[in-house]
């Protein structure tokens, strides 16, 4: 249990007995905690970089191995080959013609839609 006090401004926090787990989070509210570690979380970071709002979880940058069941909303470019086993869509633009390429269109049963 963790008692307040009016206390002079020279104790230090060495003096104090207190043990982990003695103080709460919750009684924490606002200031920066450096080297802040939990179970699956370590910040390293030496300026702010992630904003967490409601619902919405805003960073420049996302280094990730795996990403699952996303939607994107807007542009996604991609800068480097795309490896796809199947690609669905409305329309396709391509800016290049290469010799020998070409594309088959095929109905959902697997048929080939001749042009």
């Amino acid at each position: 249990m963790v008692k307040t006090f009016d206390a002079p401004e020279n104790i230090t926090i060495d003096q104090l007995a207190l043990k982990p787990g003695d103080i709460s989070g919750d009684l924490v509210s606002g200031g920066t905690i450096s080297n802040f570690a939990s179970t699956g979380i370590k910040d390293q970071s030496t300026v702010p970089t992630l904003t967490i709002t409601d619902g919405v979880i805003t960073v420049d940058t996302v280094n990730a191995k795996t990403l699952n069941g996303c939607t994107v909303r807007g542009d996604l470019k991609v800068y480097g080959a795309l490896d796809a086993s199947e690609i669905r869509t409305t329309e396709l633009y391509v800016h290049r013609k290469y010799d020998k390429q070409y594309l088959e269109f095929a109905d959902q049963e697997g048929n080939s839609i001749g042009f």
